[in-house]
């Protein structure tokens, strides 16, 4: 298995699969958690964006604040059964803090990273599941 060595790199696993309802009003969600103005807004990826499994990829995102904690990048895999009912699996997040201030850091996408749809998010820590500061959709092909 290769490895990517990056000062910032995050290698992102997912988990079991788990019912979790997520309504579009979370998903689109632009405020962190205590309600205020989001600290930063990312600017890459964008919805919809598409990136290739075992790929290396900048994000992004612009400071619109002062941040006063510690944040992670972590993807969650959406799915849909044949009902049309969406699935989430279990958020795996980044083992290092981002450095919101920097404007920017690299993400690695390890082989467990299938093909499909995710949530790419940043949000403040790690034991707080859907409460993000901000969120996009990506896909993720081979």
């Amino acid at each position: 298995m290769k490895s990517y060595f990056v000062s910032t790199l995050l290698i992102l696993a997912l988990g079991l699969v788990y019912a979790a309802p997520l309504s579009s009003d979370i998903i689109s969600k632009r405020e962190d958690p205590s309600g205020t103005q989001n600290c930063f807004d990312i600017t890459y990826p964008i919805d919809y964006t598409v990136w290739e499994t075992y790929g290396v990829y900048d994000i992004t995102w612009t400071v619109t604040g002062e941040c006063e904690t510690s944040y992670y990048a972590y993807m969650v895999r959406v799915l849909e059964d044949e009902n049309g009912n969406t699935t989430y699996e279990v958020p795996e997040f980044g083992d290092k803090p981002i450095d919101i201030s920097l404007g920017h850091s690299k993400i690695a996408l390890g082989d467990n990273i299938g093909e499909g749809d995710y949530i790419f998010g940043i949000g403040p820590g790690k034991d707080t599941t859907y409460e993000t500061a901000d969120m996009v959709i990506i896909n993720v092909t081979r």
